[in-house]
């Protein structure tokens, strides 16, 4: 009797633990899209403080043409210098966006184009690529 209810208990258990999470991958592509449109939405408006609440403390940026960052105070520093540039412009398009079943991770690979003016008044612009 004593091993049948210790069956019992494992398989209901194992019933439990093996029921899979609801697949929310559609809903969080979709919250990931949301969030690159508000983060592009304050890059073009040069609202630093709003571009910047997008990143982690500990986050890195790894700037065209330039030398990595680490820290959200370094990337706010350069956020600043960039968008007090004349002629600063900035977009990006996500080409792929993937999030894991379970919702804990996602990425987004996309392109972006920046431009600036150069010293002489001249518009320079930057191609790209990015992952987030």
């Amino acid at each position: 009797m004593f091993s049948f209810g210790l069956a019992v208990f494992t398989l209901a258990c194992r019933e439990k633990e093996a029921a899979p999470a609801p697949d929310t991958r559609a809903e969080d592509e979709r919250a990931l899209r949301d969030s690159d449109a508000q983060w592009s939405k304050a890059a073009g408006a040069k609202d630093v403080e709003q571009f910047v609440s997008f990143f982690a403390d500990d986050s890195s940026e790894l700037p065209p043409n330039g030398p990595g960052l680490a820290g959200k105070e370094a990337i706010r520093k350069w956020a600043s210098e960039l968008t007090a540039q004349s002629g600063f412009a900035v977009s990006w398009q996500p080409t792929k966006v993937e999030v894991s079943r379970t919702g804990d991770i996602g990425y987004e690979i996309g392109t972006y184009q920046l431009t600036v003016n150069n010293p002489k008044g001249k518009p320079v612009t930057d191609h790209g690529k990015g992952l987030t």
